[in-house]
């Protein structure tokens, strides 16, 4: 085996490594015509968590205003306020400024980022076998285990 395979297949072995520490948890619905990451939210909203999607509007990526969407501060919403406020109150500046810049590139970006108590989880959500994107696996990675991490599996009972 080449060198390039040898990296290959330890990059390889890194992922599914990373992959099997991962606490996974499955929810059975009935709701097959919903966004998965609709069911989950309202599935951890009912556990008594503050839930936050992955987007810029309405969504926990919005703290990189405090970094490099500077330009856009004077036009974030109320609720994107509240939410940038809320992360801060939770964790030290200088995990704000890593998170932020984490996801500054959505790619791998877990779906949810989860409150409760103080603390922060991140989940990724996926229906029936649709497979955990190596990028997301990645961004977990980075996250060096300061935050619990789950995935969530959303199954049709049908």
């Amino acid at each position: 085996m080449g060198n390039k395979s040898k990296i290959i297949q330890k990059y390889h072995n890194l992922i599914n490594n990373e992959l099997s520490k991962i606490k996974k948890e499955v929810l059975y619905t009935n709701s097959s015509n919903r966004k998965a990451e609709d069911i989950a939210e309202k599935f951890y909203t009912g556990k008594g968590y503050t839930v936050l999607r992955s987007r810029v509007k309405d969504g926990y990526r919005i703290i990189g205003v405090e970094f490099y969407w500077r330009e856009y501060k004077d036009k974030i919403t109320s609720k994107d306020k509240n939410i940038v406020r809320k992360i801060k109150s939770i964790i030290s500046p200088q995990e704000f400024k890593e998170l932020a810049y984490l996801f500054r590139d959505k790619n791998g970006c877990p779906d949810l980022m989860l409150i409760k108590n103080g603390n922060i989880k991140f989940v990724e959500v996926k229906s029936n076998n649709e497979e955990v994107k190596t990028s997301t696996i990645e961004f977990f990675i980075k996250l060096n285990n300061k935050y619990n991490l789950e995935i969530l599996r959303i199954k049709s009972k049908d």
